[in-house]
C-alpha cells in the first residue's frame, strides 16, 4: 500500500472507491466527512466528473461539479461512477454506452457519455453499486438496478427494481454490489442471494454444483419467469453485522463479505 497525498483534503475520509476494467485504466474516488469528492485515474469517459477531456489525471482533483448538495458515499464501475448524495440523491457520469449512468429511457441510449455528474431519476437511496456495465441503489430496502449486468445482455436504461424473494415479509436489503458478471445481496434477515454468470463450469453463483450458471442478467431472468433463488444463509451474528457493513464483488464471480468480527 502507498499513501496517497490529497490536496485539499482536510476532513477525514468517509468512503473510498474504485473501478476500471478490461483494457480500461482504473479510477479512484475519495468521498471526505464534509460532502467533497475527490477523484484521479482514468478520465477516458468523464467518469471522473470533472468536465474534463483529459484522458488521464495522475493526482486526485476536487469534483467541483456536484454542486452544493454533500456526497455521502460514491461506487465506480469499470468506465463510470456513481455518486451518493447526503440527501438521498443519486449522480452518475462517465460511460453510457449500456445505459449505466440510468439517464435515458430509450432501448439503447443515445448518450455514449457524459464528463460531469448528472442526475438519475432515484430519490431516497441509501447505497449505490456498480459493476462493469451496470449501476444499481437500495431504495427503501428494495433494489433497483439499471445498465447492463452481462456482456452482451442488455437489462435496462432507467432504474427498474428487482422484486428480489425475501425470505420473509419484513425482510429488506442491507448490503449489494456488483461484480462483472454477477450481482449479490444480503438482506437483513441474513440471506444471500446471487444471480449472474458463473466462471466456473463445475458450479453456478449460489454455490450448487453441477451447474454453469445462468447466463442472463436479472432482470431477463425475472422476465422470462427464473426464480432467483437465496444462495446461502449467513450465521446470525455475521447478518446483523451486514447491516452496518459491506458486500464487494470482486471480477467476474468472486464475493467477499466485510464484517467487524475478529478472531478471539
Amino acid at each position: 500500500p502507498v499513501a496517497v497525498e490529497i490536496e485539499g483534503l482536510v476532513a477525514p475520509v468517509a468512503a473510498v472507491a474504485a473501478g476500471g476494467c478490461g483494457n480500461a485504466g482504473g479510477h479512484s474516488i475519495v468521498c471526505d466527512a464534509e460532502g467533497k469528492v475527490f477523484c484521479w485515474g482514468d478520465n477516458s469517459y468523464g467518469q471522473l466528473g470533472l468536465g474534463s477531456t483529459e484522458a488521464t489525471v495522475w493526482r486526485p482533483r476536487l469534483c467541483e461539479a456536484v454542486g452544493g448538495t454533500p456526497v455521502a458515499n460514491a461506487a465506480c464501475g469499470g468506465c463510470h461512477s456513481l455518486l451518493l448524495m447526503q440527501d438521498g440523491g443519486v449522480q452518475a457520469t462517465g460511460d453510457n454506452s449500456r445505459g449505466q449512468l440510468g439517464v435515458e429511457t430509450n432501448t439503447r441510449p443515445s448518450i455514449p457519455a457524459v464528463r460531469t455528474p448528472t442526475e438519475v431519476p432515484l430519490a431516497a437511496a441509501t447505497a449505490v453499486l456498480a459493476g462493469a456495465t451496470s449501476s444499481g441503489a437500495v431504495v427503501g430496502g428494495r433494489l433497483v438496478l439499471w445498465g447492463a449486468l452481462l456482456s452482451g445482455v442488455f437489462a435496462a436504461s432507467s432504474p427498474t427494481a428487482v422484486p428480489v424473494p425475501f425470505a420473509t415479509a419484513a425482510s429488506h436489503i442491507v448490503s449489494a454490489a456488483l461484480g462483472e458478471r454477477h450481482c449479490i445481496v444480503a438482506d437483513s434477515v441474513g440471506q444471500i442471494y446471487v444471480w449472474g454468470t458463473a466462471a466456473s463450469p463445475h458450479y453456478e453463483l449460489t454455490g450448487r454444483p453441477g451447474s454453469t450458471g445462468i447466463e442472463r442478467s436479472a432482470l431477463d431472468m425475472l422476465s422470462l419467469g427464473v426464480e432467483v433463488q437465496p444462495a446461502a444463509t449467513l450465521p446470525s451474528d455475521l447478518a446483523a453485522e451486514l447491516a452496518h457493513n459491506t458486500i464487494v464483488c470482486a471480477g467476474t464471480n468472486a464475493s467477499y463479505f466485510h464484517t467487524t468480527r475478529r478472531k478471539a
